[in-house]
């Protein structure tokens, strides 16, 4: 009985463990399969580990590996490669040469250096043969006349025949063999540089490796021992090849230069007959497409620049980039071309340039329209245009004419130098006289012009109407843009080295046919206005990238507006670019204006600004105010003095005004100047006029010295500030603490209050329980505060938080007042407490809230002390001025709009009064 083999005891190879062919690995099969090793894998290592361990075991074992490694190395393939191993590499290097190996021999000096086990390096001689000839072209012309003293006349004319059109056809019709046609260039003369079997020699340098297959050497360096023939293999020679250096080869050259006068004969009767192929079929062509030429037929196309052609040196091939959007713009007219219209993803995602002196890939936008065909004598006219304008076209002439070498229709187009439109680019604006060239067809022309390369697709009546709408809309959305009517917004910002921010309206007022525009460039801040002209340049090409351009001369300048801003400058030319949907341009001095469509909420809002920026700027400068002030010299003591202004205009914002001296009674100066509202700017000039009026006592001052002074003075609702130009005075005055000689009344009324100036008297305001209510949380303090502060946040009882809401809930009518230039009057005691900063006025104007008629009207009120409260930044902006003792004024800096106010006297404790705006 045969012994069952123990399958546990010896695992099996992973490679040779036999799998289904779809199993997958052994890793993922499921369920585990059991390792095929011991039984009792741990009582084994056990004991092998115990035989390790012993000396003798552990000598055993080192001496086997020994053993087994030493018969290894002396079963491998052999030390170093034998003689056959490099023969072999020599013989592949003379094959690669086009050689054949004759023999090598090894050299006897090895090369320097040692070598990695598994490499070998050699030297070497190996002896190659040529296995065929080799030659070298022999001139046809040169050997003919003066070597074999033969006319060559013959075949220079068959040569110079067969170079024109039809030479296929030509030689059909003679029954002449191409290659045998007595011509020079159907014969290919050579001569033989090196025989068959020429030996070379060549010392090579060689690296073996040693691979599973054994040694495997090949050569790294060669240099030729003896010099290496010139010249090629005769397969390598095109056409009836034929060697000099053969006498049965020079006598056949003889014979076919001797018939040559036979084959020229019979291919001049063939080139007659050709030609009247040629010409009855370009007849019938001719007549076929000349006839389908019409009026109004469109074509439509790009044309690429060849700068090696002859137009490339003209003078209006300037270089500029149109983007994307309107290389589609003239791409998409192609849209319903016919038979193949261009696909509109490839035309979008390129930019086109025009063409400029380099680079084939320009390409040119290019429309034929023809306007007149005249099919008996062949001639039609056309206007010829480009995608820079469609407003820019040349008139052109043509006709009709078969081409002479392939007998197929021709169109020539021709315009003299005055139909150029100077400036409109390639082609349309070419100065010189034109002249274009098309292959034509009933539906295309291809271009042969010198130059450029394309085709022209004739569009189908409905695509061509479609088509000129869009290349139109290209200069229609300019147009459209600057329509009349049209507002921007424009912004100037200056360079680092000087001038301010401005904002500006720019209205267009006229646009004509033509593209001349006028417009108003209008302060943002002010009156001030100041006439442009300029107009649209269609035309890319000269637009340049710039196609709306604004200037002003002198004339135009504001008087009274800064220099260096656009208002008050002496003049100025802008040509603005579009980009990201805004036109920007740059300024002389190296400043930006930009402009961007302003919609009707822009212009109420700078309307708004505007009437608000001169509101408060009036209400300082005003007609009869006067302030205090001080006039110093730098280092120097200040001395006292008041300014008064005793005429504005509002409309110019032109003011006259007296500076008087308070330390010399009498001491006078007049002032002449200029209120520029938006930027917050009083300008104040005293002119040269001498010493001041009444100044005999005060020869020492500022008002005894005379000369011209022109002050830059600050405006704010705090004071008037600034400095003299170049020179080291400077004023002062503060415009809280002002005084005004002119009231709107003559007296102010008697009883205690609060007073509204309404329908040309003071009328007083009611109270209507106006009081500060605070809440629970409020009332109860900091105790109840950090109890109930986890439900009811920010109620500190600290500076700037919440005080409570200021309320009305009475039912008096308050009086009604217009908007604009309210006036009020406070007759009582006001008092600042120590602790409340100046920034917290005494008297303040606040909007109410009111849900629904009749309710009760409220604004939100914060704590500056805890018996000083205000309405915050929901307050009006107000000048206050104490007429006297107990009568203080109070004028509202803006024109407020409907509603309830809140007149608050915080400084009086916390009286509260109410009026309303109609």
């Amino acid at each position: 009985m045969k012994k069952a083999e123990n399958t546990t005891n010896t695992p099996a190879e992973p490679s040779q463990i036999p799998l289904p062919l779809s199993a997958p690995p052994p890793s993922s099969l499921q369920p585990s399969v059991t390792p095929s090793f011991p039984a009792r894998p741990a009582a084994r290592a056990a004991a092998v580990w115990r035989r390790i361990r012993n000396p003798r075991a552990l000598a055993a074992l080192g001496a086997a590996l020994a053993v087994i490694l030493v018969v290894v190395m002396s079963r491998g393939p052999g030390k170093a490669p034998d003689a056959e191993v490099w023969r072999a590499a020599a013989a592949e290097f003379a094959s690669e040469h086009g050689l054949a190996l004759v023999s090598f021999s090894e050299s006897p000096v090895r090369p320097a250096g040692a070598t990695r086990p598994g490499e070998a390096e050699n030297r070497g001689r190996a002896v190659t043969k040529l296995p065929g000839a080799l030659y070298e072209p022999v001139e046809a012309r040169a050997y003919l006349a003066d070597e074999l003293k033969l006319d060559v006349s013959v075949p220079e004319k068959i040569e110079r025949l067969l170079a024109g059109p039809g030479a296929t056809r030509i030689q059909q019709l003679a029954g002449v063999d191409p290659k045998d046609n007595g011509s020079l260039g159907s014969l290919s003369l050579v001569r033989e540089t090196a025989p068959a079997g020429a030996r070379i020699e060549f010392d090579v340098t060689m690296s073996a490796t040693l691979t599973n297959a054994g040694w495997r050497a090949h050569v790294t360096g060669s240099a030729p021992v003896t010099a290496a023939p010139g010249g090629r293999p005769l397969g390598e020679f095109d056409g009836r090849v034929l060697d000099v250096s053969r006498e049965s080869d020079v006598e056949q050259i003889r014979r076919i230069v001797s018939r040559g006068g036979e084959t020229l004969a019979r291919l001049e009767k063939a080139r007659a007959q050709f030609y009247a192929e040629l010409e009855a079929g370009g007849d019938r062509a001719l007549e076929k497409v000349a006839g389908q030429f019409r009026a109004g037929a469109f074509f439509l196309g790009t044309l690429a620049h060849d700068p090696s052609g002859e137009n490339s040196k003209s003078p209006n091939h300037k270089s500029q980039t149109i983007t994307g959007a309107e290389a589609s713009q003239w791409n998409a007219g192609a849209a319903g071309m016919s038979p193949r219209p261009e696909p509109a993803g490839d035309i979008a995602d390129k930019n086109v340039r025009a063409p400029e002196n380099g680079g084939a890939e320009d390409e040119l936008g290019v429309s034929v329209e023809v306007t007149g065909v005249n099919a008996a004598e062949r001639t039609l006219t056309a206007l010829l245009r480009t995608e820079n304008g469609w407003s820019d076209s040349r008139a052109m002439t043509g006709r009709f004419s078969s081409d002479p070498a392939t007998g197929l229709p021709l169109l020539t187009l021709e315009s003299d130098a005055a139909q150029a439109a100077r400036g409109a680019g390639p082609l349309v604006g070419d100065e010189a006289a034109l002249r274009l060239e098309f292959a034509a067809q009933a539906d295309a022309l291809t271009s042969r012009i010198a130059g450029w390369q394309g085709n022209l697709r004739l569009l189908a009546d409905a695509a061509r109407v479609s088509a000129i709408a869009r290349l139109r809309a290209a200069e229609g959305r300019l147009r459209a843009e600057f329509a009349s009517g049209r507002v921007f917004l424009a912004s100037a910002r200056p360079t680092a080295d000087g001038g301010a921010h401005e904002e500006f309206l720019l209205r267009i007022k006229k646009l004509d046919t033509n593209g001349a525009l006028e417009a108003v460039l209008e302060s943002a801040t002010n009156h001030w206005t100041r006439t442009v002209r300029g107009g649209l340049v269609a035309n890319r090409h000269r637009a340049a990238g710039r196609p709306l351009r604004l200037e002003s001369g002198a004339a135009e300048r504001v008087p009274g507006a800064a220099r260096m801003g656009l208002l008050g400058a002496d003049g100025f030319s802008l040509a603005f670019g579009e980009e990201g949907g805004a036109f920007s341009a740059r300024t002389a001095d190296g400043g930006t204006v930009t402009l961007a469509p302003a919609s009707p909420r822009d212009v109420a809002a700078v309307a708004r600004r505007r009437a608000e920026l001169r509101e408060l700027a009036f209400l300082v400068v005003r007609e009869g105010a006067a302030y205090d002030g001080t006039l110093a010299r730098d280092g120097g003591a200040g001395e006292r003095v008041r300014l008064r202004f005793d005429r504005v205009d509002t409309l110019t914002g032109e003011v006259s005004a007296v500076l008087d001296s308070l330390a010399w009674p009498g001491a006078r100066r007049a002032l002449r100047g200029a209120v520029e509202p938006g930027a917050g700017a009083l300008v104040l000039e005293t002119g040269d006029d001498g010493a001041a009026k009444g100044g005999a006592n005060a020869r020492e001052s500022w008002f005894g010295g005379g000369g011209a002074f022109v002050f830059d003075l600050d405006l704010s609702l705090r004071e008037i500030a600034g400095r003299s130009r170049g020179q080291w005075w400077s004023l002062a005055f503060p415009v809280s603490g002002g005084r005004a000689t002119v009231l709107p009344s003559d007296r102010w009324p008697a009883d205690a209050g609060a007073h509204v100036w309404a329908d040309g008297q003071w009328r007083a305001l009611p109270a209507n329980n106006g009081r500060v209510k605070r809440s629970l949380l409020q009332k109860t303090g900091r105790a109840a505060d950090t109890v109930l502060s986890w439900v009811w946040l920010g109620s500190k009882d600290e500076e700037g938080s919440a005080a409570g809401t200021l309320v009305f809930d009475g039912d008096t009518p308050a009086p009604a007042v217009p908007g604009a230039g309210v006036t009020l009057l406070f007759r009582g005691a006001l008092a600042r407490p120590a602790n409340v900063g100046e920034e917290w006025p005494l008297l303040e104007v606040a909007p109410l809230e009111m849900k629904k008629a009749g309710a009760d009207r409220k604004v939100a009120m914060v704590t500056v002390t805890k018996d000083f409260a205000s309405a915050g930044d929901r307050r009006e902006t107000t000048v206050m001025e104490e007429l006297e003792p107990g009568v203080t004024l109070l004028r509202v800096g803006r024109s407020l709009p409907p509603g309830r106010y809140a007149f608050y006297a915080a400084g009086a404790g916390g009286a509260a009064y109410e009026f309303e705006v109609r």
